[in-house]
């Protein structure tokens, strides 16, 4: 076999090898890693939105908020509608937090009727996930993803308002980088909090959202802008009732009402900030302005991704084997920043990508050139003092035959 042919069996197999690794997550941590630093980033986060938290000041003023009636935020929505001109209040107001099931009968009417007043209110429902089992005829039907369980707000708040769900998604480990588009409770579609809340405030301003691309689960991927307090103005309930901040501030804006203090446990890791919690009304603050901007990510199928990545591979491969550490470092450098700009470039065209298989699997190949290289130049080292000294032996012992 001549050694050109050689050459291309070994950077096939080199290539398929570091493909099929890829392909099974050998890199999975440090590729989420990679695409949290290179697809987050933070930027200016517009005025559109503005958040009204329940925070901590706000427990000090009127106790627990386990001890608050609906007639608070009730109250909060009757300072917002209080101009009579539309032009003059919020676009949209949506609230993160549950209402289901009755209380007291005159604050569940002050707070429906607060929201027919405004009539743009969005308010929060709630799915549970969980295994469903379904006996065919023939067959059984094993869904890990159903909702088995669903809560939305009691009847009279319901026939008044928008809703939306609130649920939040993390990934496998821990990081929301996803969100939930619509879950089906009993074949019936409702949308996330954000997109009714994105949809209403754009159709208040004479346009419309395009839906966003989503998987098998109804997901889909979210850049953060803003990372943990970006949205947030120091806007407070108690400064809202008190006249501290005045209703024409919310005018035209979208308002999302909801915990903001450690003590409601609505707190997550989001991609843009692993090293904070970001509250679940500023990730749905960011998922509506994400949703606004409409520059949607869509990821490549994994198998087009392998099939470059293995032609990559082999390229590296096949010109780096063998090669002095002169030739193959500064290939090596090429092929890392070709793999990492081209993530990039395909990422502001919409694309997400595995953005460390290509850097991962020429530095792996790298390793292999290089060893092999020290390797074969180590046997022909010893190959040739093997044979100086068989020479040297052979002569010795012809000298001595003299």
């Amino acid at each position: 076999m001549s050694e050109n042919n050689k050459k291309l069996i070994f950077s096939l197999i080199g290539a398929l090898v570091v493909t099929f690794l890829c392909g099974k997550g050998l890199f999975r941590r440090f590729d989420i890693m990679m695409q949290d630093a290179l697809y987050q980033k933070r930027a200016s986060v517009p005025g559109d939105i503005v958040l009204i938290g329940i925070d901590e000041d706000d427990i000090k003023k009127y106790g627990p908020y386990n001890t608050w009636d609906r007639n608070m935020i009730a109250s909060v929505l009757d300072k917002l509608a209080e101009d009579p001109d539309p032009d003059h209040r919020p676009a949209a107001v949506a609230i993160d937090a549950l209402y289901a099931g009755t209380t007291d009968p005159a604050a569940d009417a002050h707070l429906a009727k607060a929201a027919e007043k405004l009539g743009n209110v969005i308010v929060a429902s709630t799915a549970y996930f969980g295994t469903d089992i379904r006996f065919g005829s023939d067959s059984v039907v094993v869904d890990t993803y159903s909702v088995v369980n669903y809560e939305e707000p009691y009847d009279e708040l319901k026939k008044v308002t928008t809703q939306g769900h609130i649920n939040t998604m993390s990934d496998d480990d821990g990081v929301v980088r996803h969100a939930l588009l619509y879950v089906e409770p009993d074949g019936q579609r409702v949308y996330s909090m954000a997109y009714q809340a994105a949809n209403m405030y754009a159709k208040k301003n004479g346009y419309s959202i395009a839906m966003p691309p989503i998987n098998e689960r109804g997901q889909y991927f979210v850049q953060f802008i803003g990372k943990p307090g970006d949205f947030s103005d120091g806007v407070s309930i108690h400064e809202v009732l008190d006249g501290t901040v005045k209703p024409e501030f919310f005018a035209g804006k979208i308002v999302m009402i909801g915990p903001y203090a450690a003590a409601f446990q609505d707190s997550y890791f989001t991609a843009i900030d692993k090293s904070s919690r970001m509250y679940g009304v500023e990730i749905q603050a960011n998922i509506v302005q994400y949703l606004l901007d409409g520059k949607y990510k869509e990821t490549v199928p994994d198998y087009i991704q392998l099939m470059v990545l293995g032609l990559v591979c082999f390229a590296f491969f096949y010109f780096c084997n063998n090669k002095k550490l002169r030739v193959s470092v500064p290939l090596l450098a090429l092929f890392l920043l070709m793999g990492i700009g081209g993530s990039l470039m395909l990422y502001s065209g919409g694309y997400i990508t595995h953005a460390v298989w290509i850097p991962a699997g020429v530095f792996m190949l790298f390793i292999i050139t290089v060893a092999s290289h020290y390797i074969r130049a180590a046997i022909a080292d010893s190959i040739r003092v093997s044979e100086a000294a068989y020479k040297g032996t052979v002569k010795l012992l012809d000298m001595k035959g003299e």
